[in-house]
């Protein structure tokens, strides 16, 4: 599923996978977002950005129940190679949200 305009020149597409969720977002042009801001609703979880560059959610005892895995961008298709360039420079930061919680900004 795609959702189109979110923001200026910014598309979110969404897929169902095993065990999640993959969310692309898609920068239409050079003038489209830097950086995007979700809130997270946590229920006895702690949000934390790993050495790795993943997101660890741990429990009360410190089990981590779940991971967003490190983030990478891709450069639309090359026509001449059919593939776009990609990069692992994708960052998160956890930043107090406007409820009160946290929320994930991406970059």
């Amino acid at each position: 599923m795609t959702y189109r305009g979110i923001l200026p020149s910014t598309d979110l597409s969404l897929q169902s996978i095993s065990g999640g969720v993959k969310e692309d977002i898609i920068l239409n042009s050079a003038s489209a977002p830097t950086s995007f801001l979700f809130p997270l609703t946590l229920q006895g979880l702690a949000a934390s950005v790993t050495p790795q560059g993943e997101v660890a959610y741990t429990d009360a005892t410190g089990t981590v129940r779940a991971i967003t895995p490190q983030g990478y961008m891709q450069d639309s298709a090359d026509p001449l190679h059919k593939v776009g360039a990609v990069s692992q420079g994708v960052t998160y930061t956890l930043v107090p949200s406007s409820t009160g919680g946290q929320a994930l900004q991406v970059s």
